[in-house]
């Protein structure tokens, strides 16, 4: 795509009883199509008040896996808990046992020529615990008394114990990736990773066991946050926790902060210019003008808008700030932004046109999409 698709439909509810609120919204990016999902249940049936679950899949090859966990993950939840689930081993277990036998209804009706799989992320919430299973690069964040409580960790082939599991199932890890081209090392579906004869499915290459964690609940608790690899590539667990923690101050309704960071990762730019610099990216598609005019004017409103804190001797060099239309490729190769930095963070995403803001000269990035070497 020459420009990311950024429609969105955020959308919300609140459970009563329990006082639980959520908001979720997605967009397809520079994707050439949508392939995540995501379902919402307020209230689980057969299970008492103050049970919820959320769930984000983020598919490769292909929307089908995805789609299906989001439309049948939840029943195989709901079949697994039974009416009275045991806290917390109980519920792990049975956590466990539902992506397993979710993994293997879809191998069922998979078609032999399709490839693709996804991986997922589920929040279970009960009035005592809270529990989060994942396999795959979705992640989870919980945000207890302003601080990152608790993050999920990212099935990666390198991990130690993921790479003992490929390597006994007779396969290998090329380019950081299973078999040299699936960069996670658990995920649904991926059938093709899971042929290794005499290992049981937990044992495969690529194994739809979940990683399970049971967080009792807390007074301090604040939010969790789930969201695919699109947005955790983009701004770290803390960052994005701060960042939700003021809007949720302000009042912001949970679907509106959603579709906000949506936004917000779609247009982030890592800037690294000789030291330390607030940097906010524009949404319009061109700068209203060039040099100080254009420049000074959006530059200053959307500082004192954002809270940027931009530090008091940076602002009178913002009005004289110099424009340059070079895209972020001549910007490295000129050294007019340290590669190496730049190159240290997975930046991948570009969109539209980008001011980062400073305590010194400019650079407008134009356009186009720069992925780290």
């Amino acid at each position: 795509l020459t420009a990311p698709r950024r429609a969105q439909r955020p959308h919300g509810g609140a459970e009563a009883s329990g006082g639980l609120r959520f908001g979720a919204s997605a967009a397809q990016g520079w994707r050439a199509r949508m392939e995540d999902a995501h379902c919402t249940w307020l209230s689980l049936p057969g299970l008492p008040p103050g049970w919820a679950l959320f769930a984000v899949l983020d598919g490769h090859g292909g929307a089908r896996a995805a789609r299906f966990g989001a439309r049948h993950l939840p029943g195989h939840v709901l079949q697994e808990l039974g009416p009275e689930p045991s806290e917390p081993e109980g519920v792990r277990e049975a956590l466990r046992r539902a992506f397993l036998s979710a993994d293997e209804r879809l191998r069922s009706l998979w078609p032999r020529v399709e490839t693709g799989g996804c991986t997922a992320v589920v929040l279970l919430v009960s009035p005592r615990f809270l529990y989060l299973a994942h396999c795959g690069d979705s992640r989870a964040v919980l945000s207890r008394a302003g601080a990152v409580a608790f993050s999920t960790e990212d099935h990666r082939p390198l991990r130690p114990r993921e790479r003992e599991r490929i390597h006994a199932a007779g396969g290998t890890i090329r380019r950081r990736r299973v078999e040299g081209s699936l960069a996670v090392s658990r995920a649904l579906g991926d059938f093709a990773y899971k042929e290794a004869p005499g290992r049981p499915p937990e044992l495969q290459l690529v194994s739809a066991e979940p990683e399970v964690a049971a967080l009792a609940r807390q007074a301090e608790d604040e939010f969790m946050l789930l969201a695919s690899d699109g947005v955790w590539d983009t701004v770290s667990g803390a960052a994005l926790a701060g960042l939700v923690a003021s809007r949720l101050r302000l009042g912001l309704a949970p679907e509106l902060l959603c579709a906000q960071l949506l936004d917000t990762c779609l247009c982030k730019v890592l800037g690294a210019w000789r030291g330390t610099f607030e940097a906010w990216c524009s949404r319009e598609r061109e700068p209203r003008g060039f040099g100080e005019e254009g420049f000074d004017g959006e530059a200053r409103v959307k500082l004192e808008k954002e809270g940027m804190g931009l530090k008091r001797r940076a602002w009178p060099e913002v009005g004289r700030a110099k424009i340059q239309g070079r895209s972020l490729r001549d910007a490295l190769r000129h050294g007019r932004v340290s590669g190496r930095d730049l190159r240290e963070r997975a930046w991948s995403f570009g969109m539209g046109r980008f001011w980062v803001v400073g305590a010194g000269p400019e650079v407008l990035i134009s356009a186009g999409r720069w992925k780290s070497r």
